[in-house]
């Protein structure tokens, strides 16, 4: 399947401007580097090394779920509600073209929003090869559950409803992982539980590739390919019905 560049460009930069006009999105982006920086003022009870771990564990899943979860699927839906999205099907946009503009905007401002949060939470720059690296694929996991969301909500009210139970799903268990097997289990599966598993075993083994990331890589390659498939596949549904 070509992709034109030309189309994607001219998506990409239509994406930009509707993100800019839409003050709910963009006050969504800073509410995980407040987070971190509130919770690093009040001087909890941690240790030098506990603190700037919690505080990018939390703030991370934060913001992936907040922008990675949220950008995507929104825009999807508020185009799919103004009937712009037929509009893009009927000029031969194909569903790989209008999937990567979208997943443009949403990683490039979540990988930011990480960026900040994981300077802000105290960590050595020496560890932030393996979050990149762990939180790159997290994002593009995230980013395309999100455009799944997007396409096949009605509208942006029933877009909302789904955006809920899916970022208490891929937020909590992570969070919450140690205080139960259920928990463990789960976060298991999650995209974001695997990207910031990626990191921890890159800090105590130092490398990016080892046995015990192999399993959370597996876990990310699932969620990005099924993800992309069923985008394309419902995309394609959609532009055949119109």
């Amino acid at each position: 399947m070509k992709i034109s560049m030309r189309k994607l460009s001219t998506l990409c930069k239509r994406d930009f401007y509707d993100f800019c006009r839409n003050p709910a999105i963009f006050i969504s982006i800073l509410v995980p580097v407040l987070f971190v920086i509130f919770y690093k003022s009040l001087n909890l009870p941690f240790d030098h090394v506990s603190q700037p771990a919690f505080l990018l564990n939390i703030g991370t899943l934060m913001n992936c779920c907040m922008c990675g979860l949220l950008i995507a699927s929104t825009t999807i839906a508020e185009e799919k509600e103004k009937f712009t999205l037929r509009t893009l099907m009927l000029s031969n946009i194909s569903g790989i073209e209008f999937l990567i503009s979208k997943l443009t905007l949403g990683f490039t401002i979540t990988m930011l929003g990480n960026l900040i949060i994981y300077l802000l939470s105290g960590n050595p720059v020496s560890n932030m090869p393996g979050y990149l690296m762990g939180t790159v694929l997290g994002c593009i996991a995230v980013n395309l559950i999100s455009a799944v969301m997007g396409i096949v909500s009605r509208d942006q009210a029933s877009c909302s409803i789904l955006q809920i139970p899916v970022m208490m799903l891929f937020l909590l268990p992570p969070m919450f992982s140690e205080m139960n097997a259920a928990l463990r289990f789960i976060a298991r599966l999650t995209p974001l539980n695997a990207a910031m598993s990626i990191y921890y075993a890159y800090t105590t083994e130092g490398k990016l590739f080892n046995g015990n990331a192999a399993y959370h890589y597996l876990v990310l390659l699932c969620w990005i390919v099924g993800s992309a498939l069923i985008f394309v596949l419902v995309y394609r549904k959609r532009g055949l019905d119109n």
